[in-house]
């Protein structure tokens, strides 16, 4: 039997704590779990797979499109955080976290403008990045150089 991570993630059996106490936030970390799957995600594959002269799209549009979408995301962060929804990781930081440590594939990616938005999104993957259960759970580069090469 196959299993959804994205309805799994919310029984963590390492007792972390992954979602708010607040009804509101807890429906709002859904609505934004929702994003990355369904917008997030979608875009980064597209932009990642794009073959000049084999899309009907320009590489420039997946680039733009998937940043407008992790921009989006980004607003919508809590202020000071480091995390989404403040000081402690939730549900929310996790489904986007494979996607943040897979973006050295994208050798563009440098920032650019709406440097408020990206001072935040650099806070906020640096401190994903830098979790202990990040960095003890994260696929090797090489690994995933050898399917991204295809």
């Amino acid at each position: 039997m196959e299993l959804k991570s994205t309805v799994t993630d919310e029984y963590p059996d390492q007792g972390r704590k992954l979602r708010p106490d607040d009804v509101y936030q807890r429906a709002i970390m859904r609505i934004w779990c929702d994003f990355v799957t369904s917008r997030i995600v979608p875009k980064y594959f597209r932009f990642l797979q794009h073959q000049e002269g084999q899309a009907p799209y320009s590489l420039e549009e997946a680039r733009t499109e998937f940043l407008d979408s992790l921009k989006e995301f980004t607003k919508q962060m809590d202020q000071d955080g480091p995390f989404f929804l403040g000081k402690e990781p939730m549900m929310i930081d996790f489904f986007l976290a494979p996607w943040v440590q897979r973006l050295w594939v994208f050798d563009h990616f440098k920032g650019g403008k709406d440097d408020q938005v990206w001072t935040r999104w650099r806070k906020w993957s640096s401190a994903i990045e830098n979790l202990k259960s990040m960095k003890e759970t994260a696929s090797d580069k090489a690994h995933h150089l050898a399917i991204y090469k295809r």
